[in-house]
């Protein structure tokens, strides 16, 4: 796998209705188009990535609790990537690229709606990061049983991931 570019893993604020839902990889090394410089209120926000994360539950091998979050763009020599939550391996005939855990939105707010990513399990974090800015946060994503069944899923327990290619 070959690294394409690195940036900051990117989004809306966490409690902003509107702007973008995606998670974005905004690279270092930015170039400008047509450009105000200034305020506008008529405008979509873009934040950096904070990971709110108890340390002390052992998902993770390091702390990261409110660590900003960096990004990186892959290319393989494989024709498609493909992102599985809940599983840590790969079905027959795909490659592992990496595993790590499913992460969002919070829960039980509006403002919380992001695409899903899968975070590696033993995440890298940007030198600056560790102060609690509140702006674009992700967080773990746990199973709820009902139409979800359980079992095979587990009520409560969070997901893992994993990124194949073939």
């Amino acid at each position: 796998m070959v690294n394409t570019f690195s940036g900051y893993t990117s989004g809306k604020r966490y409690n902003d209705p509107g702007s973008g839902t995606d998670n974005l990889c905004l690279p270092d090394d930015p170039l400008w188009g047509h450009y105000h410089d200034g305020a506008d209120d008529l405008r979509g926000f873009i934040y950096g990535t904070e990971v709110d994360h108890r340390d002390n539950d052992g998902i993770f091998p390091n702390p990261i609790n409110e660590q900003d979050m960096p990004c990186a763009v892959c290319r393989t020599n494989k024709t498609v990537t493909l992102m599985i939550a809940a599983r840590t391996a790969c079905y027959p005939g795909w490659t592992v690229e990496y595993t790590g855990n499913l992460m969002s939105g919070v829960t039980g707010s509006s403002y919380f709606a992001y695409d899903h990513l899968c975070l590696d399990g033993d995440p890298e974090y940007l030198a600056h990061g560790g102060t609690n800015d509140n702006q674009h946060i992700l967080f773990n994503v746990e199973a709820k049983c009902g139409s979800l069944p359980c079992p095979p899923y587990v009520e409560g327990r969070e997901l893992a991931c994993v990124v194949c290619s073939k």
